[in-house]
């Protein structure tokens, strides 16, 4: 069970495939054991954030290709404005560069302020004996070929690069989710803006995790341990059946003193 902020966000799943090298346990340092909690935290935001999207589009391919329910209305506005909603705010967080918070842009901050113990011969000390010609390559391609440590311009390539993936996305959260502004965001937001900042997020989630664990996730979506899809294969209101009875919100602000 994947639990963020003490709500259940996918029951019952498991992150896609982990690969790369098992990490030598032997490597951990405490300043190494602080990122790998912050790579954690940051990975159940990412994977929640995956898994909402994952099901508001399933949902959308299953509206499509049933005309009978392929119809505008409440239904498919509130679905709309709940993704967008939660979407936002979640990669809103992601690049929140607050010292009191866990985000993405915070955990390479930390890389940055350790990088000079962020050195070739650390990381090779995390693979196998007879892996280390493939550590080696990884490495390179980490912090540039032939380095013997993390550079401080390398991070600061990956928060640019996280900052500018996710630029029309924050500012839309900033003006039409967290905050009510007087004026709209400066720049149109799609769909597709959404999507392909969660990807880049996810790119530079992996990147942290190949220099801090020594292996990357394969997808970003939690794989399911039940088909949820279940759901739609029985009638949730018989022809002439009302809604239930259920405690309307003016019922509650009657009760209220």
């Amino acid at each position: 069970m994947l639990v963020v902020n003490g709500m259940r966000q996918a029951r019952r799943s498991r992150q896609s495939g982990c690969v790369g090298q098992t990490m030598q346990t032997t490597n951990v340092l405490p300043w190494h054991s602080e990122l790998q909690r912050m790579l954690e935290r940051v990975r159940v935001e990412i994977a929640a954030a995956a898994h909402i999207d994952d099901v508001f589009w399933q949902v959308q391919a299953i509206v499509v290709n049933n005309p009978a329910v392929n119809k505008a209305g409440v239904l498919q506005e509130w679905l709309r404005d709940m993704y967008v909603d939660s979407i936002a705010v979640r990669l809103r967080r992601l690049v929140d560069k607050d010292r009191n918070v866990v985000s993405l842009w915070r955990l390479l901050e930390g890389i940055k302020a350790k990088r000079t113990r962020v050195t070739r011969s650390w990381f090779r000390a995390l693979w196998s004996p007879e892996l280390l010609d493939e550590a080696d390559e990884r490495f390179d391609m980490l912090a540039g070929p032939g380095a013997q440590y993390i550079s401080g311009e390398v991070v600061t390539s990956k928060q640019r690069e996280l900052v500018n993936a996710l630029a029309r996305v924050e500012e839309f959260a900033n003006a039409h989710v967290a905050h009510h502004a007087m004026a709209p965001a400066t720049t149109p937001t799609c769909f597709a803006d959404v999507r392909n900042s969660l990807a880049v997020a996810f790119q530079v989630f992996n990147w942290s995790k190949l220099l801090i664990e020594a292996s990357r996730w394969t997808s970003p979506v939690p794989v399911l341990q039940h088909n949820w899809t279940e759901v739609f294969r029985v009638p949730w209101l018989s022809t002439d059946e009302d809604v239930p009875v259920y405690r309307h919100l003016d019922q509650v602000v009657k009760a209220m003193p």
